[in-house]
C-alpha cells in the first residue's frame, strides 16, 4: 500500500521504501523474503520429510505438473487460474510458474541504485528454483509479476 493508502501500482521510488514496505498499523501482512519464499517453494520440512526439497520446481521435478511456463504446445498465452496446477507439500500453488512474485528484497548496485527481486518465473519465462529469480528497477512493470503475501504467526 502507497503512503496515501491507494493500492501500489508500481515499484516505490527507493526513497519512500519504507513507508510503503512497513505500516505499524497494518494487520501483519507483507512480502516475503527470498529466503521466506526459497524455503516455502522448497516446501520447508514436508519437504525434507518426503524427498521434495531439492526439485527443480516448487512439487515437482517435472514442470507441467506443478507450473504454468511459456512452451511451443500452448494453445493460450497468459495467466492461469490460481490452483490449477498441483501445489508443493505445503500446499502452495503457483510458487514455479504463472506470474513472478514480488519479494521485500532489494540489492544495491553500482551508483546507488536499488534493484527489487521477485522469484517463480512465470508463463512468459521458464526457469528452475535456482534460477527463477530476477531485480529490477523501481517502476518496472509487466504482465507476469504478481505477489504473494506471508504473515507472521506468533505461538502462544
Amino acid at each position: 500500500m502507497a503512503s496515501d493508502g491507494q493500492p501500489l501500482k508500481q515499484q516505490p521510488e527507493p526513497d519512500a521504501e519504507q513507508t510503503i514496505r512497513t505500516d505499524p498499523h497494518a494487520s501483519g501482512y507483507r512480502l516475503p523474503s527470498r529466503n521466506e519464499w526459497e524455503v516455502a517453494a522448497r516446501c520447508g520440512a514436508p519437504g525434507l520429510a518426503n524427498g521434495t526439497y531439492g526439485f527443480y520446481y516448487a512439487g515437482s521435478n517435472t514442470p507441467e505438473i506443478v507450473a504454468h511456463f511459456a512452451s511451443q504446445e500452448a494453445t493460450t498465452f497468459g495467466t492461469r487460474p490460481v490452483a490449477s496446477k498441483r501445489p508443493n507439500a505445503l500446499g502452495l500453488y503457483d510458487m514455479s510458474g504463472n506470474v513472478s512474485q514480488w519479494l521485500n528484497d532489494t540489492i544495491a548496485v553500482e551508483g546507488g541504485k536499488t534493484l527489487y527481486l521477485f522469484c517463480g518465473e512465470s508463463y512468459m519465462t521458464q526457469g528452475n528454483l535456482r534460477s527463477g529469480c530476477d531485480a529490477h528497477t523501481p517502476g518496472f512493470m509487466m504482465s507476469d509479476l504478481g505477489f504473494r503475501l506471508v504473515r507472521t504467526l506468533h505461538e502462544p
